[in-house]
């Protein structure tokens, strides 16, 4: 969701100001891309799922709204925990998360939390191939289920993606690091 509105912006600033000495824009890489997330750069996911990145891009493109809008994550937050920015989080423990989401179309939704170790490519640059880190697990959810974060009996950094998935192969993203420390 934060992605959009980066895209808007940028759509805004670099090319809609200037549209008549401006040729136009174009996506340098349309797919899924590991590049320190698989969601940061990608506007399709898993080959499918359209992201709202894309309404954004078809919208400046097009003057046109896609018919059918993707969920929207407004904000993603583990209960209980008062720094979400710095969290650190005990061993094998559980911690329901809260999800602030909508879809304008009132579609059904279906929401998917995935854990992986934390990727820590130090040595890359910008573009430059990089392995999606180890899945920990993964989980479906329902719309009225309490969604909760397993936290890994080892210690170290981690990262949690939570997707929202509409009936119209929309999806919504979003991710947040976490350390579980050795002696909590």
């Amino acid at each position: 969701t934060e992605k959009t509105n980066v895209f808007a912006h940028s759509y805004y600033v670099a090319i809609s100001r200037i549209r008549r000495k401006c040729l136009g824009g174009f996506v340098y890489y349309w797919g899924e891309k590991q590049e320190k997330t698989h969601t940061m750069f990608s506007l399709i996911l898993e080959g499918k799922y359209r992201t709202p990145a894309i309404e954004v891009l078809k919208y400046y493109w097009t003057g046109e709204q896609i018919e059918n809008r993707a969920p929207m994550i407004h904000s993603l937050h583990i209960e209980n925990v008062s720094d979400q920015y710095n969290a650190n989080l005990r061993k094998s423990k559980q911690y329901p998360l809260l999800l602030s989401v909508t879809d304008e179309d009132s579609d059904s939704l279906r929401f998917k939390i995935e854990l992986y170790e934390e990727g820590l490519n130090q040595n890359i640059i910008g573009g430059d191939y990089e392995r999606r880190p180890k899945l920990i697990y993964s989980e479906w959810y329902q719309r009225n289920e309490e969604i909760r974060l397993h936290t890994p009996a080892s210690s170290g950094g981690f990262r949690l993606f939570v997707y929202v998935y509409d009936e119209h192969q929309n999806v919504a993203t979003s991710n947040m690091p976490f350390y579980v420390l050795p002696l909590l």
